[in-house]
């Protein structure tokens, strides 16, 4: 045979293959890209419009705070004793604005509603007060009180000598499974 037949009958052995073949290929190929386009489409690009919102808001979160923490370096480095020096010319500044007085009229008038707030705040420290002590002497109350306070103490020690005699019983239980074994050994 010739080298040209032998490739003549090649070609046809492999172009019937490729016939008997390609029906499968092609519906599997087109089954493959129908389900990668279904799971790009409804898994893939939602979680990812999910997941980039929050990694957008991470990273905007992430460098907001680096450069707060920038300006506030720079405020700090910047401001010095310029605090300090602001209060005393705020201070000098009211003073003079006063023109020498210790006081003006809206000093007077915040000393007033200070004193209206104290007398509130002190006549409701004395209500509460009073009130407390009606309530601590009241005998029903009292009685009330230490029933429930006793009926608590007696539950927490019921509950505790219930434990502790289920470790004394498997305490108990043990110690005999260890004699019963010593004498079937024996």
């Amino acid at each position: 045979m010739s080298v040209n037949s032998t490739a003549a009958v090649v070609d046809d052995l492999l172009l019937d293959h490729l016939q008997d073949i390609e029906g499968e290929m092609v519906d599997d190929v087109i089954l493959e890209v129908i389900l990668e386009e279904f799971i790009n489409t409804y898994v893939i690009e939602p979680e990812m419009e999910e997941e980039i919102s929050e990694i957008a808001k991470e990273v905007l979160e992430h460098y907001d705070t680096k450069i707060e923490k920038k300006e506030l370096r720079e405020i700090s480095k910047k401001a010095g004793n310029r605090l300090m020096e602001s209060i005393c010319l705020e201070y000098l500044l009211s003073l003079i604005s006063r023109q020498g007085k210790v006081w003006n009229e809206s000093d007077h008038a915040n000393k007033f509603l200070d004193d209206v707030i104290l007398n509130i705040l002190v006549s409701q420290y004395t209500n509460v007060i009073i009130n407390r002590e009606k309530t601590i002497s009241n005998q029903s109350l009292k009685k009330l009180h230490e029933k429930v306070v006793s009926d608590v103490a007696l539950d927490l020690l019921l509950q505790q000598l219930s434990s502790s005699l289920d470790e004394d019983l498997a305490d108990v239980d043990e110690y005999e499974r260890g004699i019963d074994e010593y004498n079937s050994t024996s």
